[in-house]
């Protein structure tokens, strides 16, 4: 949940904001991955310096995985509060 709490801007953020967080970090990942890939192969020339680099894109990659659980993981609690706010409005109007 460390990458949820660095996303949170406020300390209170309601599900969707939370959600949105989230996809803009999912965004900046992608982009670190794709930067970092082409990092690596500008370093095809020195070997060590490209492993290095390689780790690096292996762990943003398993960042990115895990962002993205939490991604599908806030979609699900969003719909779910959804739908309870419909049926509490649905029960006040009653």
């Amino acid at each position: 949940r460390s990458r949820v709490k660095r996303a949170k801007k406020t300390i209170q953020m309601s599900a969707s904001e939370e959600l949105r967080a989230l996809e803009k970090l999912v965004s900046r990942l992608r982009r670190r991955i794709e930067n970092q890939a082409k990092h690596v192969e500008g370093l095809a020339e020195y070997p060590e310096l490209a492993e290095r680099a390689t780790r690096i894109l292996e762990l943003e990659s398993e960042n990115l995985r895990k962002t993205l659980i939490e991604v599908q993981e806030m979609k699900a609690r969003v719909a779910k509060e959804a739908a309870e706010e419909s049926a509490s409005r649905r029960r006040k109007a009653t």
